[in-house]
């Protein structure tokens, strides 16, 4: 079968467009959730936590690909588009969460700061659970 060469340009400009979306994201992500984590600690384990996650995407994407789908890789394709709609919604109710906390936080007195802080240990162990420490919307 004769591609035309012109095709082949378009479809190498598209392929790179694809990937630029598809891996934008991930800077913004890795740093929205280490700044909602205050401790150094913390920070360090749920980073390595999340991206260890994140790259089991090439552990399944592997097995939801089948070449006997092609060219269309419907199964493939609606599980990743299912997964990252999911992604979505966790993410908006992740931050309707962060937001009612902060607004919780920024209604609090002295005492109900102080009684928080006992609460976790003190001011070197409460962390991102301190009254005046607020999430990263």
């Amino acid at each position: 079968m004769f591609i035309n060469q012109q095709y082949v340009y378009i479809l190498y400009i598209d392929i790179i467009l694809v990937t630029c979306g598809t891996y934008s994201n991930v800077s913004v992500k890795i740093v929205w959730f280490n700044n909602n984590f205050a401790s150094l600690t913390r920070r360090a384990v749920a980073s390595a936590l999340i991206v260890s996650v994140g790259t089991l995407g090439g552990v399944i994407s592997g097995q939801i690909y089948r070449t006997k789908e092609k060219p269309r890789y419907f199964i493939g394709h609606t599980t990743a588009f299912s997964f990252m709609v999911l992604q979505t919604i966790l993410v908006v109710i992740l931050r309707l969460i962060f937001l009612h906390i902060n607004h919780q936080r920024s209604r609090m007195n002295n005492e109900e700061i102080n009684q928080e802080i006992k609460r976790y240990g003190g001011n070197e162990l409460v962390g991102d659970r301190h009254p005046e420490f607020r999430y990263t919307l």
